[in-house]
């Protein structure tokens, strides 16, 4: 059965919205095709005020070094898909899944 929505202004202009969590193959250690960062949140806290972008961290290793990755992944594109929802399910190659979310 399909119904037609009116919307706010009565003339069937609607906003629909979407969420879903996606579920990413990922990797305990990087490796040839798993080599793109998941990082935990920074223990010291940034200067109130700053904050560091996705590209800052996928494209210019802003969180490299300071041991913080918990995971790997073998697309940026996941990566930029985790960070839109702001959660997901990460699935390591032993099966086991994990719940990823960001505070914001």
């Amino acid at each position: 059965m399909a119904h037609q929505l009116a919307g706010q202004d009565q003339r069937g202009n609607v906003q629909i919205t979407g969420y879903y969590v996606p579920i990413l193959s990922v990797r305990h250690l990087p490796d040839e095709v798993y080599r793109y960062p998941l990082y935990r949140k920074q223990h010291n806290e940034m200067p109130k005020g700053s904050s560091l972008l996705e590209k800052e961290i996928d494209f210019e290793n802003a969180l490299a070094g300071q041991q913080l990755e918990i995971a790997y992944t073998a697309d940026l594109v996941d990566n930029f898909f985790l960070h839109v929802q702001g959660s997901g399910v990460v699935e390591y190659e032993n099966g086991e899944q994990k719940l990823l979310s960001w505070v914001a």
